[in-house]
């Protein structure tokens, strides 16, 4: 992981000391004990995910013509896409509403210190304030690409889900359950209410359908608690 980031971050700054200690300040933030979910794992799997999926579209027009990005060339959204991730829950406390606000601020200052584009840390933050409604916040694929990414895990086989929805349950440790089963049912149910729970149709062959038996069979299992 740490070569890649060094790789495609030197491509635009110099500072190689600089994006070193950055990804480091990363790893640090993705460790911190009580991160059972939010952690490296979840940015790992996220990227071989973005490897994956970019296969098919690095070979394809696919911006919007009202996208506001499309002077940037496939390698620009790319990396927007893959900076994007590792910043994304580089905040995280599960008791607070502002942890997608956090992330974006942390991104913006790392990079600022880089002397990177400040269009793209604009890019970069626009995407991250995104997972907050997890809806997309501009109507344009590289959005849509991101939130599937961050969803994606919704649709892995059982068993990952269920190890995911377990380490979530950790994550909120100091909730009750009855307060937790109620919410976390909520969330399912606004999530399974959606005509579709992915919005590009790589990430709806390969997920929906799992996604939407395992959310489910967690309801119904919390049902039970």
């Amino acid at each position: 992981m740490k070569s890649k980031f060094i790789s495609i971050l030197s491509n635009i700054s110099g500072e190689i000391k600089l994006i070193e200690d950055l990804y480091n300040k990363l790893v640090k933030n993705y460790s911190v004990e009580n991160r059972y979910y939010h952690c490296l794992e979840h940015i790992n799997t996220m990227l071989m995910d973005l490897d994956s999926i970019w296969k098919s579209y690095s070979t394809s027009e696919f911006l919007s013509n009202t996208s506001s990005w499309k002077d940037l060339d496939k390698d620009n959204i790319f990396r927007n896409l893959y900076l994007a991730t590792w910043f994304h829950d580089a905040v995280y406390n599960p008791s607070s509403n502002s942890n997608e606000i956090d992330s974006a601020d942390f991104a913006a200052c790392q990079l600022q210190s880089l002397k990177f584009p400040e269009k793209q840390i604009k890019i970069i933050c626009e995407l991250i304030l995104s997972t907050i409604s997890h809806r997309p916040i501009f109507n344009n694929e590289i959005c849509k690409i991101f939130l599937d990414l961050d969803l994606a895990i919704l649709g892995k086989d059982s068993d990952i889900y269920n190890k995911y929805s377990k380490n979530i349950r950790k994550e909120y440790g100091y909730v009750q359950q009855k307060d937790y089963t109620e919410k976390r049912i909520e969330i399912l149910s606004n999530f399974l209410k959606r005509d579709k729970l992915f919005y590009t149709t790589e990430f709806q062959e390969l997920y929906e359908a799992q996604a939407r038996k395992n959310m489910n069979l967690e309801i119904q299992e919390l049902s039970l608690v």
